[in-house]
C-alpha cells in the first residue's frame, strides 16, 4: 500500500457487540449495502462531518473494524485533529443497527509491523478499479 491510501481503524476493547455485528454481516452478506456504513468524524473546526466507507473486515483477532481511504481526504485531517469517531450501520433486511464510538486511528508507512502487515493485505485485497481512485492527481 502507498502512502497515499493508509487503513483506518476504529479500534476498542473486547466489546459485546462483535458477535451480534458478525452474525448481521453474516445473515446480511448477499445485500450489496451491508458492506457501507457511515463513520463520523469531528473536523478541525469542531464540526460534525460524515460519509459512507466501504466495511473492509475486521482486524485479525480484534473488535477493529478497518477500512480503506486516501491520505488526502478530508477524514484523514478530521482524525489527526480528533481521534474519535463513531459508525452506524443500519441493515434494512433485518432492521438491526449498530453504533460504535471509540477512538480511530490511520494506520501510515511508520506503523508497527503488525499494523503495516494488516494494512498491505487492505490494499492487496482491493480490486484494480478500486486501486485506481488512489491514483488521481
Amino acid at each position: 500500500m502507498s502512502d497515499s491510501d493508509p487503513s483506518l481503524l476504529i479500534t476498542s476493547a473486547l466489546a459485546p457487540w462483535r458477535s451480534p455485528l458478525a452474525r448481521a454481516l453474516h445473515r446480511n452478506r448477499s445485500k450489496p449495502y451491508s458492506r457501507y456504513f457511515q463513520l463520523a468524524t469531528v473536523t478541525a473546526e469542531g464540526r460534525p462531518a460524515n460519509r459512507t466507507v466501504v466495511f473492509r473486515g475486521f482486524l485479525p483477532d480484534t473488535n477493529s473494524l478497518t477500512v480503506v481511504t486516501d491520505q488526502r481526504s478530508a477524514k484523514v485531517t478530521d482524525i489527526a485533529a480528533h481521534s474519535w469517531a463513531e459508525a452506524c450501520w443500519y441493515f434494512t433486511e433485518t432492521r438491526e443497527q449498530f453504533r460504535l464510538a471509540g477512538p480511530i486511528q490511520v494506520v501510515g508507512a511508520a506503523a508497527d509491523s503488525a499494523l503495516t502487515e494488516a494494512r498491505q493485505k487492505a490494499w492487496d485485497s482491493l480490486s484494480d478499479n478500486a486501486r485506481q481512485q488512489f491514483y488521481w492527481p
